[in-house]
């Protein structure tokens, strides 16, 4: 008996395909998925997983901390991070990589607000000072 499983990443579906069962990590320990399981949703801590798929080739992954939603029809996985095993080294690299670029675009993002209100704030001084200016005429 196989179910739907359904793995997401933020930017792609990851995988999608008719697996036996599924083995996962849970901050209460490794819980294993087969068809017809109670409908749930269970919190995923960051780990190696498996599956099983029909002809019993198994497939391991890494994933970070996500969630898993089962339900009648499908099971579908969500995280943040998903790689297969044998692509983890380069897919933490790419991670790492987006990582330190959206840091530095914060950053930047955040010296521009800075600048901005700074400017703003000599704006609102020059406004004062000609409101007083012509209070005095």
């Amino acid at each position: 008996m196989t179910f739907r499983l359904i793995m997401l990443r933020p930017d792609r579906e990851f995988f999608d395909g008719e697996v036996e069962s599924l083995s996962i990590e849970t901050p209460r320990g490794k819980e294993q998925i087969l068809a017809h399981h109670l409908p749930m949703i269970l919190n995923l801590t960051a780990s190696l997983c498996h599956f099983c798929l029909a002809d019993g080739t198994k497939k391991t992954f890494a994933i970070n901390e996500g969630t898993l939603t089962i339900l009648r029809d499908r099971v579908v996985l969500q995280s943040d991070f998903l790689a297969w095993e044998e692509k983890f080294e380069a897919a933490l690299a790419r991670r790492e990589r987006f990582i330190a670029q959206e840091r530095k675009k914060r950053k930047e993002s955040f010296l521009e607000y800075k600048q901005n209100k700074l400017e703003m704030a000599k704006t609102f001084v020059r406004l004062q000072g000609r409101q007083h200016l012509g209070e005095e005429l």
